[in-house]
């Protein structure tokens, strides 16, 4: 694991996320618009953790309202903002490993919505993954974009 500083604008851009729909816990996706409304209606953040699906699992399903708060409360403590984990895409069988040249995040949602919506540059994260090319495009080591399955 490398716990590093990586550009956000190549975080979206290499992972291919759609702000406008990939954060939907439930289904249903919360967008920058529902969390400024929130604000304005003086809704506070949750401290309360989620979970994720990789490493323990969430607590229960959660409604937007919580998921939102979630967010907002690493609005209200962008100090919290770090290790979110990131690791190359992958598909494997028993006979074989291969890793695409796109990111995910694996964990670590609600605060990435948090950093899109304060709209930093830079972002703490841990990556998880094995491909240095793609850790390499997102700390801005390189311009180069991976573009090749290994």
């Amino acid at each position: 694991m490398n716990k590093v500083k990586i550009l956000l604008a190549r975080l979206i851009q290499n992972s291919k996320l759609d702000i406008t729909k990939d954060f939907a816990w439930n289904g249903q996706p919360i967008t920058l618009q529902n969390i400024q409304e929130a604000i304005q209606n003086n809704i506070k953040g949750t401290s309360d953790p989620f979970g994720d699906l990789t490493w323990y699992q969430p607590k229960s399903i959660q409604n937007n309202e919580y998921h939102i708060s979630r967010v907002i409360y690493f609005i209200e403590h962008p100090h919290e903002i770090k290790d979110i984990e990131i690791e190359e895409q992958y598909w494997h069988d028993k006979y074989s490993h291969w890793t695409y040249p796109n990111s995910s995040v694996i964990d670590g949602n609600h605060r990435l919505l948090a950093t899109i919506y304060l709209n930093l540059k830079e972002i703490d994260i841990a990556y998880m993954g094995i491909r240095e090319d793609i850790l390499n495009y997102l700390t801005g080591v390189t311009d180069i974009e991976p573009t090749e399955i290994i």
